[in-house]
């Protein structure tokens, strides 16, 4: 759980709540900030050990430099997963074995083709 929470940048917040892990967060998260929400989703997703994971703006709530962070963690910690990223921040996709980038004008005749 903690490696977890380590790889988003959450597990200095988790110790210092006064429950640490069996902290109450209020409804739907509602104790925490919107980036801890998108953090701590995030961390139950690295929970779920899937093979393949599709992660659409994971740092949609997040700022720059907390942003950074938390995408270097994940690529260091997801190297023989999977990793479909869906995001409109360039930032996220450093590093990534390939890319593809719908907003070229070249894109969409390549999908179509299925290419």
């Amino acid at each position: 759980m903690y490696k977890a929470l380590g790889a988003v940048g959450l597990s200095g917040v988790v110790s210092g709540l006064p429950g640490g892990l069996d902290s109450r967060i209020g409804p739907s998260g509602s104790f925490l900030s919107g980036g801890e929400r998108q953090r701590l989703a995030m961390a139950r997703t690295l929970l779920t050990g899937a093979a393949v994971l599709l992660l659409d703006e994971p740092t949609a709530h997040l700022d720059a430099e907390a942003g950074r962070l938390m995408m270097a963690e994940l690529r260091a910690g997801l190297k023989d997963i999977t990793v479909v990223l869906v995001t409109h921040n360039p930032a996220d996709i450093d590093g990534g074995d390939s890319r593809l980038d719908l907003g070229s004008p070249s894109a969409l005749p390549e999908l179509v083709r299925g290419n």
